[in-house]
């Protein structure tokens, strides 16, 4: 997983949001550069980047896929912000989005294994746990 960098179409008082590149399907011992690459950008609510945003981001990622993962699609009108991260049965739980550089995407199998990739890796660095559970919802 390689950190890419900070995201320019953001409003200088926004904080940037986590963006990774991820190779999904590797070769070997998950060598970098061996597999599918994906961008991957953690955001706490899908409404938090407009949809146009999205766009422009995964233009300059310059990926076939870039997977927008969110904690909720839209935040609380109750302004209750729950904390984004892992539930009191360390399921993650995400919405997740595709973009290509030129449109959004129905559905794309290697940035969804990207995503979960990513989220592991990102949870587990940051709870220091190994115990997380992921989950598949039928759609």
């Amino acid at each position: 997983m390689r950190t890419i960098i900070e995201n320019q179409f953001l409003k200088k008082s926004e904080k940037p949001f986590p963006t990774f590149v991820v190779d999904a399907f590797t070769t070997g011992d998950n060598l970098a550069y061996t597999g599918n690459p994906a961008g991957v950008v953690f955001m706490n609510y899908d409404d938090e980047i407009p949809d146009e945003t999205k766009q422009k981001i995964a233009t300059s990622v310059k990926l076939s896929q870039t997977a927008f993962v969110a904690w909720d699609w839209t935040k609380p009108e109750d302004g209750d912000c729950r904390e984004p991260g892992v539930d009191d049965r360390k399921t993650l739980k995400r919405t997740i989005r595709w973009y290509s550089p030129t449109h959004e995407f129905n559905l794309c199998g290697h940035a969804t294994v990207g995503s979960v990739k990513s989220l592991l890796k990102y949870y587990q660095d940051k709870t220091n746990t190994n115990d997380l559970v992921v989950e598949n919802i039928e759609f």
